[in-house]
């Protein structure tokens, strides 16, 4: 006996597609959102993406921190290794991670060498982002 339902090219994309093609399975629930065709999108790993997206911005953000606090402390406690071309180019990298922060549309950066800085200036919230307790 013959197969009696049609064949559909565009069905909703499955668990299966989302573990073999990410991007297809991505363009595909992207265009069923679009369409308001929301019965049939991949509603658990569209969630799951979601989440792990979130994480991911939250986890660059405080490495790209860490990664400018490492250069100013080593500013600071080396001073016979500095170079003008990475101070120039330290305001850059600052804009550059604040600027990746969702809602953020510009920033200006400037950067002050007086007082200098020491760890009791952080918030609680920055310290607590950077494990340093």
């Amino acid at each position: 006996m013959a197969n009696s339902m049609p064949e559909n090219r565009e069905l909703a994309p499955t668990a299966s597609d989302y573990e073999r093609d990410f991007h297809a399975w991505a363009m595909k629930n992207a265009a069923l959102l679009r369409q308001r065709r929301l019965a049939e999108i991949d509603v658990d790993n569209i969630a799951e993406e979601l989440e792990s997206m979130g994480r991911s911005e939250r986890r660059e953000l405080v490495n790209r921190l860490a990664v400018l606090l490492t250069h100013l402390l080593k500013w600071r406690y080396q001073p016979n290794r500095r170079g003008n071309s990475w101070a120039g180019s330290m305001p850059e990298w600052v804009k550059n991670a604040v600027e990746s922060v969702p809602g953020v549309e510009s920033a200006r950066v400037e950067l002050a060498w007086e007082p200098p800085w020491n760890q009791e200036m952080m918030s609680m919230r920055a310290k607590l982002e950077l494990n340093m307790f």
